[in-house]
């Protein structure tokens, strides 16, 4: 993820699901919401994060981030904006390109798509 390589990351962190379903606790539901909007696959990332939540897993604010820019860039606007409102909450003296940077991953590539996301779902200011 961190090197900016969304399907190899995708497919890793889906093995790790499938080794330990059970691990309800851990972050790999929100990591592959995170690296399947890295790998383009907005709808994907959506039903992770659902499936994250429907299952009692680990939240944390940047997730709202991923969210909304997936919402938006399926052209789900109105679906983008509680999970804006909630980037609002967690980073209020953040703006989008903040929010970009943030996400710490080496991929110039991946940190506009994300910015793009993000603009798309509306300000964040």
């Amino acid at each position: 993820m961190w090197a900016g390589r969304g399907k190899e990351a995708c497919d890793a962190t889906q093995t790790a699901l499938r080794l330990v379903p059970q691990y309800v606790e851990g972050p790999y539901l929100n990591l592959l919401g995170r690296v399947s909007y890295l790998a383009g696959r907005d709808q994907d990332a959506i039903d992770a994060y659902r499936r994250n939540d429907d299952r009692g897993g680990a939240v944390g604010g940047f997730r709202h981030a991923v969210w909304a820019a997936a919402h938006a860039q399926l052209g789900q606007i109105e679906q983008a904006k509680p999970h804006l409102e909630e980037v609002r909450r967690e980073f209020p003296n953040q703006w989008i390109e903040d929010l970009g940077n943030l996400h710490g991953i080496q991929s110039e590539r991946e940190t506009r798509r994300l910015i793009e996301g993000l603009r798309k779902a509306g300000p964040t200011e």
